[in-house]
């Protein structure tokens, strides 16, 4: 009885480890044909055994009361979210243009030669090429809080998307949809047509 088996295992152990189940799927990443269904023969004394070690049952799934003791052995499905870029860097990024680059260096060539040159106006020599620097800066500073303003809709259509990652697996014998983030190794995943692979 497949039942009476897991409770013999100690609770927080389990038969396989990470890098176990690390060469069961790269085994299924580099396949030509049907030798990761031997491997699991061969190896791992088939998928009963697999299901075993792991704690759970293909046909009732996980029971549920070791879902963070699998995170600690295994880790967790739960993606990091995406780090935001800071305005700073994105400012930064928007003055790596070529054209206000050479828009930089004609300001300071610009006021460098009208305060060597123009000794009767030297009051107001700067002010062409303090425009243009001007000009740079409010370009760059535009184009720098709409590129984090785009970043932060793209990070908010991504967080609502993420929402929206149903799966549907097998725990306690039933039928239960949870979000792809909070699959826990041993989980009996249902695959239906069309749907994204976790």
């Amino acid at each position: 009885n497949m039942s009476s088996d897991l409770d013999r295992l100690v609770p927080g152990e389990f038969g396989l480890k990470l890098n176990d189940l690390i060469n069961i799927v790269e085994g299924y990443r580099c396949r030509r044909f049907d030798e990761e269904i031997h491997s699991l023969k061969d190896e791992y004394e088939g998928i009963e055994t697999i299901c075993e070690k792991l704690k759970t049952s293909p046909t009732n799934g996980l029971k549920g009361d070791d879902l963070l003791k699998r995170d600690d052995a295994f880790g967790s499905n739960k993606k990091e979210p995406p780090k935001r870029a800071s305005f700073c860097s994105l400012f930064l990024g928007a003055l790596d243009d070529l054209m206000l680059k050479v828009l930089i260096v004609c300001a300071i060539v610009s006021m460098t030669i009208s305060m060597i040159f123009e000794e009767d106006n030297r009051a107001i020599a700067w002010i062409e090429g303090g425009a243009i620097l001007l000009a740079v800066l409010l370009v760059s500073s535009v184009t720098a809080w709409n590129d984090y303003k785009k970043e932060e809709q793209f990070l908010k259509l991504t967080e609502f998307n993420d929402a929206k990652n149903i799966v549907t697996v097998i725990r306690y014998g039933k039928q239960v949809q949870i979000n792809f983030n909070d699959i826990k190794v041993g989980d009996v995943v249902q695959i239906k047509p069309g749907m994204n692979i976790p």
